[in-house]
């Protein structure tokens, strides 16, 4: 009896204690194989995710600062989708955003923006200047122009002016003939006063209007990228480029003939600088009757304009206006500004429009191939890396 009472201990305390002990052990081993074997997965999804990042377009990267993997060899063992194409306005937003934020572009951008804040002061003063000799005078008959000049302004020779611009068109090329020169000359040749004073305010209008509050951030960002991976008039980078010299001035007026647009560029920089010496020859000139001020402060205008064009396509710098000589300004400056009043949408759809005719160009992949998110998943597992 005491036998099979200690017989039957031994079944008890294996029923109670070692079985389930067994099946417990049996059980953390599974759980722990399983824990391991997702590890594992989780780790080769990592492996496979980090590979396809590390495989980007390193060009990519170093010419334009612009991350981006595009569609390789797959293995096979896991699926790997890309999304976010760079060819998406958004996307290629938050990319240009990311780069343009650098803070040495930023700077620059900053320092040109102080002189256009000071444009726009001025500007409010330049209105009133115009409006009120627009009101004493009338219109100004071409003839009369030549005899108010030999008047007043003896030195000055009108022929002298002509030559000058033609020279400054001669030195841009024949794209300048294309431009509309009738609101500085009539067709016959004479200096059109009445076109002169009205874009002076046509100019100071659209300077009043500008406000850098809307998408402030985004047009500084944007306008520091263009300035830093971009060529543009006087500035070339060591890469191949559709436009060689102008991939700037195309993100400000966006014509696809490269020339065209240093030209609209230097256009805009001539009308920006006759108005301003306009208003300030109003100002300073001691002629008292209203005609006669407006024909020698327009003609004076128009002559100063030549050369300071002139210098500015040499590479040098002219003062923002006559009165503020202690502030420079120089062709830089003024594209920086032509980017900051360009509307910021503009602006990004032609930097995409850049990167891809150079891409297209050297027989690479276009934005719209390249993406900044790689998610890989297998057995209900996944893992995913974003570029930011």
């Amino acid at each position: 009896m005491r036998r099979l009472s200690q017989d039957g201990s031994i079944t008890l305390f294996a029923v109670i204690v070692i079985v389930p002990a067994v099946i417990l052990a049996v059980f953390i081993s599974e759980v722990g194989t399983r824990a391991m074997s997702i590890a594992l997965l989780e780790h080769r999804l990592r492996v496979e995710v980090m590979n396809m990042a590390a495989s980007f377009n390193h060009k990519l990267l170093e010419e334009y600062g612009i991350f981006g993997v595009s569609e390789g060899e797959k293995t096979g063992e896991v699926d790997v989708v890309l999304s976010k194409s760079l060819g998406e306005q958004e996307n290629l937003k938050s990319a240009i955003l990311a780069v343009g934020q650098d803070q040495a572009g930023v700077v620059a951008v900053e320092r040109v923006l102080g002189k256009l804040k000071a444009i726009v002061g001025y500007s409010g003063e330049a209105e009133e200047v115009l409006d009120t000799v627009n009101n004493q005078v009338g219109e100004i008959a071409s003839q009369s122009v030549s005899s108010v000049i030999g008047k007043n302004l003896p030195d000055i020779n009108l022929k002298e002016i002509v030559q000058g611009v033609w020279n400054l068109a001669t030195a841009l090329g024949e794209n300048w003939r294309t431009v509309d020169w009738t609101w500085a000359w009539s067709q016959n040749g004479q200096i059109n006063v009445n076109g002169i004073l009205e874009q002076a305010k046509t100019y100071f209008e659209e300077i009043q209007r500008w406000n850098i509050k809307e998408e402030a951030t985004n047009s500084v960002a944007y306008t520091a990228y263009v300035m830093t991976y971009f060529n543009w008039y006087g500035h070339s980078l060591s890469r191949d480029a559709v436009l060689p010299s102008s991939e700037a001035e195309y993100c400000a007026f966006g014509d696809t003939t490269g020339s065209l647009n240093i030209i609209y560029s230097f256009e805009e920089i001539y009308k920006a600088r006759t108005a301003v010496n306009f208003v300030d020859y109003l100002v300073t000139l001691e002629i008292p009757e209203p005609e006669t001020l407006v024909i020698c402060a327009a003609v004076l205008a128009l002559l100063a304009a030549t050369t300071d064009v002139i210098s500015l396509m040499a590479g040098n710098a002219v003062p923002l206006s006559p009165h503020l000589e202690m502030v420079e300004t120089d062709y830089e400056d003024y594209l920086i500004m032509f980017l900051l009043m360009e509307p910021s949408r503009f602006v990004l759809g032609r930097i995409g429009d850049v990167i891809n005719m150079n891409l297209k160009d050297q027989g690479n992949l276009t934005l719209d191939k390249y993406y900044i998110k790689i998610l890989a998943f297998q057995d209900g597992r996944e893992y995913s890396y974003e570029y930011r």
